[in-house]
């Protein structure tokens, strides 16, 4: 990563950090870090809040409504 880079967290870096056994982690852990850390700059956005939130609560039985 480039010192004093400027990133945008969107939903599937964030979903990839936080979720375990996402295929994503080993890639996005080390972005999170590095911005909670203060070492990159970093921002997201309303929406992709609200995306990550349906992510994590998401309870993937979808068939439920059309029976």
């Amino acid at each position: 990563m480039m010192p004093n880079a400027e990133i945008f967290l969107d939903a599937g870096l964030l979903v990839g950090a936080i979720m375990q056994d996402d295929p994503r982690e080993p890639e996005a852990s080390p972005i999170i870090e590095a911005a909670r850390r203060g070492a990159i700059l970093a921002c997201t956005s309303v929406g992709v809040l609200s995306e990550v939130y349906a992510a994590l609560t998401w309870s993937g039985n979808c068939r439920a409504i059309y029976t």
